[in-house]
C-alpha cells in the first residue's frame, strides 16, 4: 500500500462557512426537497457554478 492510498482513505477535516440565515434557510430547504444534505447541496451548487465558470472560459479562449 502506498503513503497516498493511506492519505486518500483519511477523512477530510470539515470546513467552516458563515452564511446569512436567509441563505443557510434557503439551502438547507433546497436540500430537503432534493433529499439531500446540506453538504451534499452546498457541494453540489458549487460544482455546477464551477462547471459554469469552465464552460464559460472554454468558449472565450
Amino acid at each position: 500500500m502506498t503513503l497516498s492510498c493511506i492519505d486518500a482513505k483519511k477523512p477530510k477535516p470539515p470546513v467552516s462557512v458563515k452564511l446569512p440565515n436567509d441563505l443557510e434557510e434557503y439551502l438547507r430547504d433546497q436540500a430537503k426537497v432534493g433529499f439531500r444534505s446540506l453538504s451534499k447541496e452546498i457541494t453540489m451548487r458549487l460544482e455546477q457554478s464551477r462547471k459554469a465558470e469552465e464552460a464559460k472560459d472554454e468558449k472565450q479562449a
